[in-house]
């Protein structure tokens, strides 16, 4: 949805995807979000029509919905719930919460312009690299940014801050329902990719709690 600020009313950007939990913007303004229930990335683009996990769209008079630009799937088999529980080496699964295109300084160059998206059934956040490609992108896997072993490891957002540190907001840590705890983690520098971040290598990339308070 789009919503001018002159006027005070709300109107249709674009259709389709599945739960859209994340969306962010390149330098340059170019729109992109992530999805639940079907392929996870697409590119945002006023007045299209995307796959969708139910439903009919609201013109049914078009050629085609517009594929995912990835390529590549955060879950393992045909369908993405059948992959719950089973798609660690895919990424986690099929569900995302949060979305965040990295512009800032303080991490590795190699970060910059990647996306950032939350996996809830993984426990993890999940990288992509953007590629040009004609008029548009594609979307390819980058190694797992961070990875918890925590069995409630259930954060939401994903953000930067002006100084160019990566902030992730967590949220329902201590179970399912309702939500109990929430807290903010600030990570001020990050590791270079392809590289392990343990429990306790983590401390020496600034991953620090930045709220004890209870979340209401």
């Amino acid at each position: 949805m789009a919503h001018p600020p002159p006027r005070h009313d709300f109107e249709g950007f674009a259709n389709g995807t599945s739960n859209p939990w994340g969306r962010d913007f390149t330098g340059n303004g170019e729109a992109f979000g992530e999805a639940c229930g079907i392929p996870h990335m697409w590119h945002l683009i006023q007045g299209a029509r995307y796959q969708r996990q139910g439903g009919v769209h609201f013109n049914p008079n078009t050629y085609a919905d517009i594929p995912t630009i990835a390529k590549h799937r955060h879950y393992l088999g045909a369908t993405p719930h059948g992959g719950n529980g089973r798609s660690d080496e895919a990424g986690g699964g099929h569900a995302h919460s949060g979305l965040m295109i990295y512009l800032g300084d303080n991490w590795p160059a190699e970060y910059r312009n990647n996306v950032f998206t939350i996996n809830l059934h993984g426990k993890r956040i999940n990288r992509d690299k953007l590629v040009r490609k004609g008029a548009g992108y594609t979307a390819t896997h980058g190694e797992d940014f961070l990875k918890s072993s925590h069995p409630y490891f259930r954060p939401v957002h994903l953000t930067y801050g002006p100084d160019g540190a990566g902030v992730r907001m967590r949220a329902n840590s201590a179970s399912r329902t309702p939500l109990s705890d929430g807290a903010l983690w600030r990570i001020p520098s990050a590791p270079r990719a392809n590289s392990t971040m343990s429990a306790a290598t983590s401390r020496n990339f600034g991953l620090s709690r930045r709220s004890s308070q209870v979340m209401p």
